[in-house]
């Protein structure tokens, strides 16, 4: 691929500042993602919406997070490990993983080396 072209789809790469101040391509780029974050907004309030919607489920009428809920609860007593973790995480059982990073002390092989320069001697021997 000659050098000035993406290795990925092999178009040019723009040479300096993508966009200038005034520019009205970065003014069509910024509605353009405000447009894309309204559409991921709406998909979520959407999403918590159906969730409380309720329909008939084996002669019970039940919100679709609670057909979930059971659902998943089946499956964890089922033996599907990942179920029970979501289950675990999700009502705040998740175990604290602690990473501790111990700092070694060197202050012995500090006072080595202060004493062997004292003495006149080296590593080299």
């Amino acid at each position: 691929m000659p050098k000035g072209y993406s290795p990925i789809n092999g178009q040019p790469i723009p040479e300096g500042k993508q966009f200038v101040t005034g520019d009205s391509r970065a003014r069509e780029a910024q509605r353009k993602g405000a447009e894309s974050k309204k559409a991921r907004r709406s998909l979520r309030e959407e999403l918590i919406t159906l969730l409380e919607v309720e329909t008939k489920v084996n002669g019970k009428m039940r919100s679709a997070q609670e057909s979930m809920s059971v659902a998943l609860l089946k499956q964890a007593i089922k033996g599907n490990t990942r179920a029970f973790e979501i289950i675990r995480d999700t009502i705040g059982e998740k175990p604290v993983e602690n990473v501790n990073f111990v700092t070694p002390d060197y202050s012995a092989l500090d006072d080595a080396f202060k004493q062997m320069s004292e003495q006149g001697e080296s590593l080299d021997g």
